[in-house]
């Protein structure tokens, strides 16, 4: 189906025809933030689906910023010049007047009243983005990419009449809150479900006895794997690799996952074995931990523990790494490193009281039962979220994307 042509009154203008001013941010480093008393200076992570996200706020030293030039009217649009390929191009509009300066990655844009209302001509950025536009044209480069203020004014945006262009925003503005709303809902069930799962988990620890015979260490039921592999052996390059990124924080699940081949993967690595079980030992308030039924290589940021099945049962085990209990524990032992991380001596110290076995199996299979149940709805409110993610871009492109519009001048 092809293109329609714009509608009568409608034109098509360079964006830099829309654009009375523009101020690009400036740097300041992690070292000379201050926590009080500063200006607050936006970064990239502050534009969030289009909107400011004002929940974690950096401020700068009163004496590097000017103030008559650094803040926001109603109606500015910050546009994020620099960032990962996925996130770069990315904006927000100011809905109310702020004190606050910006990062060097961050443009700030004034419109043209008379010309383009500004949620206009916000809403057109974030279809731009919402169809891959500055992720296709950004210039990348190792670790981040960029697009340039220079080539956004280049671009060409459809202008209706303004009263037409009211309409469009009213209605869009209509939608979105109602996609909020839904978000909102799905956000609710999400965590509601992770809430129980981990109420749930934790209540198999809560009643554990504690009397002084029941106590091991973790170094009494397994062993952490030692000795790292050279990844860049070819009979190695057809392994899973596991990391981090691997791990879903807080309920033992492995998300996707690569192969060492495909992760170009060329440190040292550590080679586990199937019914091992993998701990992440960085920021161990974020529990990454699996059972892992397949052999593999994991990252050296984790311990591969070989466990002693006629001690423990390697799921219990993983339930264990999962509680609150060992997470305190965890957290109090690598709260003096600048990087928290569990050394092999704190783990391996760690006293818990181990049931029997045949408990142990009892509850994996309780805790299982129950955790599929609570997976499945969590999940499907997961899918519900993104569904209802994507319809915002929908919406963009009922608006803009039914015309032919051609990308630049």
């Amino acid at each position: 189906m092809g293109k329609e042509k714009l509608p009568d009154g409608w034109k098509i203008l360079p964006i830099s025809k829309c654009i009375v001013d523009d101020l690009s941010g400036f740097a300041c480093s992690q070292t000379k933030l201050v926590t009080e008393n500063g200006y607050v200076q936006l970064r990239p992570f502050n534009i969030e689906s289009g909107k400011l996200n004002l929940d974690t706020l950096y401020q700068v030293p009163l004496d590097i910023v000017d103030d008559k030039k650094y803040y926001l009217e109603i109606g500015d649009i910050l546009f994020n010049n620099t960032n990962s390929t996925e996130l770069v191009g990315k904006s927000a509009i100011a809905e109310d007047r702020y004190p606050f300066a910006f990062s060097n990655h961050i443009n700030r844009i004034r419109v043209d009243s008379n010309v383009v209302l500004p949620k206009f001509f916000h809403n057109y950025l974030f279809y731009m983005w919402t169809k891959g536009h500055f992720a296709k044209h950004c210039k990348k480069w190792i670790g981040q990419s960029g697009y340039t203020l220079t080539n956004l004014k280049q671009q060409l945006i459809p202008i209706p009449p303004l009263d037409v262009q009211q309409e469009i925003v009213a209605k869009i503005g209509k939608q979105m809150v109602e996609i909020e709303i839904m978000k909102k809902g799905s956000e609710k069930s999400i965590e509601h479900s992770e809430k129980y799962y981990s109420s749930y988990l934790n209540s198999f620890f809560d009643d554990l006895c504690k009397d002084e015979s029941t106590l091991v260490t973790l170094n009494d039921v397994c062993e952490i794997r030692s000795g790292q592999v050279d990844p860049k052996l070819e009979e190695l390059k057809k392994f899973p690799h596991i990391y981090g990124k691997s791990i879903e924080s807080g309920t033992g699940r492995l998300l996707e996952y690569n192969t060492i081949g495909e992760d170009e993967v060329t440190s040292g690595k550590y080679l586990f074995k199937a019914g091992d079980v993998l701990y992440s030992k960085l920021r161990p308030y974020l529990k990454k931990v699996i059972y892992a039924d397949f052999d593999g290589l994991c990252s050296a940021d984790m311990y591969p523990l070989e466990v002693d099945r006629t001690k423990i049962n390697p799921h219990w085990l993983v339930m264990l790494l999962l509680s609150n209990d060992f997470t305190s524990y965890a957290i109090h032992q690598s709260s003096r490193a600048r990087m928290p991380k569990l050394n092999r001596t704190q783990l391996n110290s760690w006293k818990f009281s181990l049931p029997p076995l045949y408990i142990q199996k009892t509850q994996v299979e309780q805790f299982h039962e129950v955790i599929e149940i609570i997976n499945e709805i969590r999940d499907f409110a997961q899918f519900q979220f993104e569904a209802i993610d994507q319809l915002s871009e929908s919406i963009l492109n009922d608006v803009f994307g039914k015309y032919e519009i051609p990308e630049k001048v």
